[in-house]
């Protein structure tokens, strides 16, 4: 048992805690280059159910949405190489859909998010392309002590 005086007298284990110089945070700003479109850690069933697979048909349907809507991509400025992840997010108020930008001859990186951000498609939109869209009204909420239907 340490007898020094610095000796936090708590002991969790077998280990003693002392005194010493506070951590800092981390100065290092978030970043979501890890993560990509609506992904916020492994195990998060709740996010997983709401990314949808998208056919090809549908892909393509998101990017003539998107040059129809005048979207063209921010580093080389071309609307005639986006191309439309495989996947769609939903969020609170639309779906989202990533468009990377495929121009051959920009001088960006392959794979460039094309607007800085997802392309939004609205519930009506996704729904006309055949994306499954949330019901108009959410579902009852039950009361907080009120269980679940057990089946």
């Amino acid at each position: 048992m340490p007898t020094s005086e610095n000796a936090v007298k708590a002991k969790f284990g077998n280990t003693w805690l002392r005194p010493g110089p506070m951590l800092q945070a981390s100065s290092r700003p978030h970043s979501t280059a890890r993560g990509g479109v609506g992904c916020s850690g492994a195990g998060n069933r709740t996010s997983m159910r709401r990314k949808q697979a998208l056919t090809q048909t549908q892909q393509r349907a998101v990017e003539r949405l998107a040059k129809g809507q005048g979207c063209t991509c921010i580093e080389c400025g071309s609307a005639n190489y986006l191309e439309s992840d495989t996947n769609a997010v939903q969020s609170f108020s639309n779906m989202n859909v990533a468009l990377f930008c495929k121009n051959p001859d920009a001088e960006h990186p392959e794979g460039v998010l094309a607007l800085g951000k997802s392309f939004p498609l609205s519930f009506a939109q996704a729904e006309a392309i055949g994306v499954t869209v949330p019901p108009e009204e959410p579902p009852p909420r039950r009361n907080p002590c009120e269980t679940a239907p057990r089946a």
